[in-house]
């Protein structure tokens, strides 16, 4: 048990470490974003008086975004420092509660449980808003058409699309807007987006607009078709959905299973895995489990994904 308290104390003092990082560098974050925000403002005022050169040599540096931002963002939240503080809390608070309730190794296992659901959380909401993006394309697209129609330029018939566009595709095109009247390029700004969003029909529509940008041609017929394959794309993706639901669940069920009823037990009953973890051969079963249940996961991973 004294190795259990040593771990436990470890992982207490890794999560106090890892809040106050976060919090120094979502401080940072946000005055690098006011700074870039006026910076911003002074570019879009001045780019009729000063040339492409002279806006270059004014743009400061921004900082790396970390990957679990990305991560948030895709998911809807802006992380910042009450964001963290909401996240972290209430996990050391359940870490500490079973710590005096049951012991470390519960502590431990409730730890993990948290984190786990935590990302899965925002991995469902991240999953659920690029459905959402990717079903309001091809309206947005379809606007985009009739501006072209009616003889606007691609920029132009991209800046009224966006106003007029769904939550949350509206928020990403605004960005890309915002990115433009700064001084971007339209391609550059989509590519961004979504290299940063992991939309792949946005990267091919700004790889459309880099083509008639450069060479010219019928934008608003390509993006009609655009359209049109998205729909019949989505509407073949629902069908096979629908399919494979029934697979898919029960590939969820078989490997959570063994997981969450190991969990249990190591919450509400910590003394029955303590011979486990004391004799070498409970040690060597352990790892045997551990071993079989990562390879029946990723196993059943690629018959899921395979559907």
């Amino acid at each position: 048990m004294n190795a259990l308290v040593l771990w436990a104390a470890c992982i207490a003092l890794l999560l106090i470490a890892a809040g106050l990082e976060l919090w120094r560098r979502t401080h940072l974050r946000a005055r690098e974003q006011a700074t870039s925000a006026f910076l911003e403002r002074q570019l879009a005022q001045n780019a009729p008086k000063s040339g492409a050169a002279e806006t270059g040599e004014v743009r400061a540096p921004r900082r790396k975004s970390l990957p679990w931002e990305f991560f948030f963002e895709r998911a809807g939240v802006q992380p910042d420092a009450p964001f963290y503080l909401m996240l972290i809390v209430p996990g050391l608070a359940l870490t500490l509660g079973f710590w005096l309730w049951q012991g470390p190794l519960s502590a431990i296992v409730i730890l993990i449980v948290y984190a786990v659901v935590t990302v899965l959380r925002y991995w469902l909401k991240a999953a659920r808003r690029h459905r959402d993006i990717v079903r309001q394309l091809p309206i947005f697209l379809d606007g985009m058409v009739r501006m072209l129609t009616v003889g606007n330029s691609l920029p132009s018939a991209f800046q009224s699309a966006a106003g007029n566009a769904d939550l949350p595709l509206r928020e990403l095109l605004e960005r890309a807007v915002r990115q433009v009247q700064a001084g971007v390029d339209l391609d550059v700004a989509l590519k961004q987006i979504a290299r940063v969003y992991q939309v792949d029909e946005i990267y091919l529509f700004a790889s459309v607009v880099d083509l008639s940008t450069r060479f010219g041609g019928r934008a608003d017929q390509i993006l009609s078709r655009m359209s049109g394959f998205m729909r019949d794309r989505e509407q073949a993706q629902a069908e096979l959905f629908a399919l494979s639901s029934e697979t898919r669940m029960s590939a969820w069920v078989l490997a959570a299973l063994p997981i969450v009823v190991s969990a249990l037990l190591m919450l509400l009953n910590p003394k029955f895995f303590e011979p486990m973890f004391q004799e070498p051969a409970g040690q060597k079963l352990l790892v045997i489990g551990l071993g079989l249940e990562v390879f029946g996961g990723f196993v059943l991973y690629r018959l899921a994904k395979s559907l």
